[in-house]
Order: structure tokens, then C-alpha cells, then sequence
């Protein structure tokens, strides 16, 4: 996910018109697009909030969604690839993974390495660390998270023995 500032954050994109009442298709990377009644979209170089009037999935990553004030195809086109926006106060936090990449990961003590990348397309979210042992695959399990410090941007863990080695 794209964060342009401080204040909100890329979370899909309008594809395109989906019949003729104004309703789009859109990709969606985070399920809480849904947990808020608007999204940002920017037009002319302003980012401008629409309200949501209904929504439904297509997809595992595709919804329709009706945005109020857009009630014909015509309308529907202008927003055609345009980038879906939200605040990220309103972000789901369990969806947000992507913006872990380049934490510091330690268990307990011992530096495990940087998450380089996050796996979410399986029931079990993983996260990629690269560090001097190579790469190894840590599942996101609430109970092994100790301390997450967004200043220094490193996640103190509590991995169960032998897991670091296995991968």
C-alpha cells in the first residue's frame, strides 16, 4: 500500500463501470475499506472524499461499490483508474502488514533480521526476514508479539524454540 503522506494511504483502485447506475468495480487491498462509510479519491490534484453508499464482493480482491453522487455509467467513467484512499486512523490494523516491511525483527534478544516482505494471500499471514542466516518465513501470531516500536521500527518477539532454524 502507497502512503502519499502522514494522514491516509492507498488501499485499491476503481477498475471500471459495472452497469449503468453508477456502480465500479474496484481492486481492494485492505478489508477496511468496508469498516468506513467514505473513500479518497483524488481529482484535479485534490484528494476529495465520496461517501459509499453500498458495496458487495466480486472477488477475493474485487468489490463493486456504489459511490453516492455517481448514479450514471457516464459519471462512473470519470473515475476510472483512479487510486481509492483512506485515512489511515481508519485503517484496520490487522490489514495494514504491508507497512511492517523494513522493521527489525528480534527474538527476545537475538536480531533476526528486516522483514523484506509480507506474505497475506494464505489463512496465516508470514512475514519475509532476511537477515545473516538468510531468509526465513515468521507466521503473525498475537501471542509471540511482545513490543512493537513504530519509532525505531523494530518488533520484539517470543518465537517458540526451534522455529528460526526449521526455515
Amino acid at each position: 500500500m502507497e502512503q502519499i503522506s502522514d494522514n491516509i494511504r492507498a488501499v485499491g483502485r476503481l477498475l471500471k463501470p459495472h452497469g449503468v447506475k453508477g456502480e465500479m468495480t474496484m481492486q481492494v487491498d485492505n478489508s477496511a475499506l468496508f469498516d468506513t462509510d467514505y473513500i479518497i479519491v483524488p481529482l484535479d490534484g485534490l484528494y476529495v472524499p465520496f461517501f459509499i453508499e453500498g458495496h458487495r464482493g466480486k472477488s477475493d480482491n474485487v468489490d463493486i461499490v456504489k459511490i453516492e453522487d455517481v448514479n450514471s455509467d457516464k459519471a462512473a467513467q470519470k473515475l476510472i483508474g483512479a487510486a481509492v484512499y483512506l485515512k489511515i486512523d481508519d485503517l484496520d490494523e490487522d490489514d495494514s502488514y504491508g507497512s511492517l516491511e523494513g522493521y527489525v525483527i528480534f527474538d527476545g534478544d537475538k536480531r533476526i533480521g528486516v522483514i523484506t516482505a509480507i506474505d497475506d494471500q494464505t489463512e496465516n499471514v508470514l512475514l519475509e526476514v532476511t537477515g545473516e542466516g538468510g531468509t526465513v518465513l515468521i507466521p503473525v501470531v498475537d501471542e509471540w508479539i511482545e513490543d512493537v516500536n513504530d519509532a525505531d521500527r523494530v518488533i520484539k518477539m517470543s518465537l517458540p524454540e526451534g522455529l528460526v532454524e526449521v526455515n
